[in-house]
């Protein structure tokens, strides 16, 4: 794994392992070492995909059909 797919697989995990709740941005944060913009980036990108969605207290979450990369 290279440098650049190393936060997005730290996502995918922490996503994955998020409870039914979802995971915040801070903790995507965190999880990735990555910044704020960069994580709502590919959010969007697993949003648009249909992978991924945001609960309506602006935590995220795998889709039901979010479960294969």
């Amino acid at each position: 794994m290279d440098a650049e797919s190393a936060p997005d697989a730290l996502l995918w995990a922490a996503l994955s392992l998020a409870p039914r709740q979802g995971i915040s941005v801070p903790d995507l944060m965190a999880a990735t070492g990555m910044s704020r913009r960069w994580v709502y980036y590919r959010l969007r990108e697993r949003a648009d995909l249909g992978r991924a969605t945001q609960t309506g207290d602006g935590n995220w979450q795998l889709t039901d059909h979010g479960d294969a990369q």
